[in-house]
């Protein structure tokens, strides 16, 4: 954001201007709380009723000191509307699934065919949530045209054929015990014997 609008931040870095900040925060929280139980006020709605038309105009008129110099030295962004949108929105890369849907806090988004440019399964793009609401899907400094899909009408209502199967209860397997004459059971001089006999009676 800061080279978006070309714009350094200062901190506050010596005690004298760390001690104005705590001043100040020191003396809202002492003395608001005294004025709001002086005014009998009790409830959140109350309070901010009564910090917006009341208190902060009162506070400015006995705190506030006139600048030595009243020269203003704000410059122009030089940005456009749809531009600013577009810097103090939440952004968040995601990925493109395989049917060119976007996820994003519960909602499904459809990335229609024709674009800007060419786009694959797994492809990395930014969604841009504006401060208005609004959603926008960004790629390589395009929006992509897209439409919202409502998850309702993809929910198919559980019927007689989408209901979970019953599974069955598994029958124990009993195991399979070979007669007495079964060539296993038999030992291996015998097993041979049999088997010259059956290959005996084959070719008969």
């Amino acid at each position: 954001m800061e080279v978006d609008l070309d714009v350094n931040v200062i901190t506050a870095g010596s005690p004298q201007a760390k001690g104005r900040v705590e001043r100040l925060f020191e003396t809202l929280q002492d003395r608001l709380v005294k004025e709001l139980r002086l005014a009998g006020i009790s409830t959140i709605l109350a309070a901010n009723r009564f910090l917006d038309r009341i208190y902060l105009d009162k506070h400015n008129h006995k705190f506030s000191v006139p600048p030595k110099n009243r020269a203003d030295v704000h410059r122009a962004v030089g940005k456009t509307e749809a531009e600013l949108d577009t810097i103090f929105s939440f952004q968040e890369v995601r990925v493109l699934c395989n049917d060119y849907t976007i996820h994003w806090r519960s909602r499904l988004f459809q990335i229609e065919k024709h674009q800007p440019y060419f786009l694959l399964p797994r492809t990395k793009v930014t969604v841009e949530e504006w401060l208005n609401g609004g959603i926008k899907i960004r790629y390589k400094g395009k929006y992509l045209k897209m439409h919202e899909i409502d998850l309702k009408s993809i929910r198919r209502p559980l019927t007689a054929t989408s209901l979970p199967i019953r599974m069955e209860k598994p029958q124990p397997r009993h195991p399979s015990i070979p007669p007495k004459d079964h060539p296993w059971r038999q030992s291996f001089s015998a097993w041979v014997q049999l088997s010259s006999k059956r290959k005996a009676e084959a070719l008969v």
